[in-house]
């Protein structure tokens, strides 16, 4: 039997989150390990697809990756330094910054808060045990 691995990537892509694998190849009407489906995957669809395998309840799931190399990150980027910028003035604890990027780009917070120190946009300073965030205007 010949499985069109392009139609399964191509449902992957169609969720937004972390779906089951198992999910997509029901859909499919595919009765395949989930294993074999899995390797193919990472080996031809790497730059596409993102796998994560649960060991609690032993199942594969698969997100669409997401891109970050376009011109569209740098300008979001610019307008997360403005709204930091415009909100925060002086010295704030972290856990109200991180809270501050959470509400605005979710679970990619991390990301975004390393990218912000990297770029020098933000620094932390460290006052009897607690962190602040300074804001570099």
């Amino acid at each position: 039997m010949s499985i069109n691995f392009q139609k399964i990537v191509t449902l992957i892509e169609k969720y937004q989150s972390w779906t089951s694998l198992r999910k997509i190849l029901q859909e499919l009407n595919i009765d395949l390990n989930p294993d074999e489906i899995v390797k193919k995957i990472l080996r031809e669809f790497r730059n596409r697809i993102d796998v994560m395998y649960s060991v609690i309840d032993c199942e594969y799931y698969v997100k669409k990756k997401i891109r970050n190399n376009d011109s569209n990150s740098r300008i979001i980027m610019q307008e997360i330094v403005d709204k930091l910028r415009s909100t925060f003035k002086d010295l704030t604890p972290k856990p109200y910054v991180i809270d501050f990027l959470k509400s605005i780009v979710n679970s990619r917070w991390g990301v975004v808060y390393n990218q912000l120190l990297k770029d020098g946009v933000i620094e932390e300073i460290n006052i009897s045990g607690m962190i602040f965030v300074k804001i570099n205007q």
